[in-house]
């Protein structure tokens, strides 16, 4: 691995991919941005991320402070006090300021090959190629730079099977939500392992001065959000009927849902059938099963390429940009020379192996507490082997 003016190729513009980005660029480190989508099928709307205060830290250590102090501004309560509740698009456009050029759209990488100079050389669909010093992976749990380092490394399905939608806030939507969440966002549990999350926006929000400083990046916070509801429930996939859930269509999957949550009252039946089944997204939950550790090298991961996780608890965000946080510092001291490339990365995955698999074991236990699935008939990732207690 080159030693000076180290350069980074990172693949995948998700969350950890940017959030590194943001990093880099206040150290003066110079690294491009690959992802595979359209700027505009990438851009986000509508989920909700919980910031923990890993999030927050990740965020303080990543972000220009003007930039951080503005989103914070925009956060809502949740019932947790360390935590506050954004819109996935809003997060993903203040993680977006200042690299318009740095974000290259439409780059489906397909391979790495080391280079006999020192780095990486990525290979992208459309016959380009990039020669870095690093590579990281922040291209998702499907991973192809995943699939390349780590052949071995494997996902195992929970058993449990979520889908969601959004609606406007109409008043027949609004008369039908629980008081509580027009506070903050809630789950509600179901008496046979089943969860419905809500989310309410009932803010617009305001052209931004982050926002207009990027206009050619933001088109959305210019916009604004509208006020709108965000449900997700998740269940065992063996209570949607004798078919798998991911072959039936939305329409389907919502009929099954409003049967399961008959006992949850007469408003949350009505809530579910206001969705909209066009808005509807289905999330088979699985789960990263924990490697051993591997040689150290210029190619590396973050986020869900890594580690990812069941969405039960939030972790999965915040453990991408915390990635993005420690990785960012462990280059920005190779950078000043005072560790070599190498060792910033081995430095990074031996930090990030221990609390991102820790974060793993949390998120299977609170589905296993929500939606109880049976251990006897569950894959071994969810029997909470040695490899997950070693991590606590």
């Amino acid at each position: 691995m080159r030693s000076l003016s180290p350069t980074v190729a990172i693949v995948g513009a998700g969350l950890g991919g940017i959030c590194l980005a943001q990093h880099l660029a206040k150290h003066g480190i110079a690294a491009g941005v690959y992802e595979r989508a359209a700027r505009s099928a990438h851009m986000a709307q509508g989920f909700w991320i919980e910031i923990n205060g890993d999030g927050v830290a990740s965020l303080k250590d990543c972000l220009q402070p003007d930039h951080f102090t503005d989103l914070m501004a925009k956060a809502r309560p949740t019932n947790r006090p360390d935590c506050r509740w954004l819109p996935r698009g809003i997060l993903q456009d203040y993680l977006l300021c200042g690299l318009a050029a740095a974000v290259h759209f439409e780059k489906a990488f397909l391979r790495y090959d080391h280079d006999p100079r020192g780095g990486v050389t990525a290979h992208f669909a459309d016959g380009t190629s990039v020669l870095a010093d690093v590579l990281v992976g922040a291209d998702g749990v499907h991973s192809n730079v995943r699939k390349q380092l780590l052949p071995q490394a494997r996902r195992a399905d929970t058993g449990v099977f979520a889908l969601g939608g959004t609606a406007l806030l109409t008043p027949p939507v609004f008369e039908a939500l629980p008081g509580k969440a027009l506070e903050h966002p809630i789950a509600v549990n179901g008496p046979n392992g089943q969860q419905i999350f809500i989310a309410v926006w009932r803010t617009k929000c305001e052209p931004t001065a982050a926002a207009r400083a990027e206009g050619e990046v933001h088109t959305r916070i210019d916009a604004g959000l509208p006020d709108h509801v965000m449900w997700r429930f998740s269940a065992l996939s063996s209570a949607y009927g004798p078919r798998s859930p991911e072959t039936m269509s939305a329409v389907e999957l919502k009929t099954a849902v409003l049967e399961m949550i008959a006992p949850c009252g007469a408003n949350m039946h009505r809530l579910v059938e206001l969705i909209d089944p066009a808005t509807i997204f289905a999330l088979p939950i699985r789960t990263c099963v924990p490697v051993d550790p591997w040689p150290s090298g210029p190619a590396t991961l973050i986020g869900d390429a890594i580690h990812g996780m069941p969405p039960h608890g939030g972790f999965g965000a915040n453990t991408a940009m915390r990635d993005a946080s420690v990785l960012g510092r462990q280059l920005a001291a190779a950078s000043r020379r005072e560790k070599s490339l190498l060792e910033a990365v081995r430095d990074y995955e031996t930090e990030m192996l221990a609390y991102g698999f820790a974060a793993v074991r949390r998120a299977i236990e609170i589905l296993q507490s929500i939606n109880r699935p049976e251990p006897a008939k569950l894959p071994w990732a969810l029997r909470l082997a040695p490899e997950f207690r070693a991590n606590r």
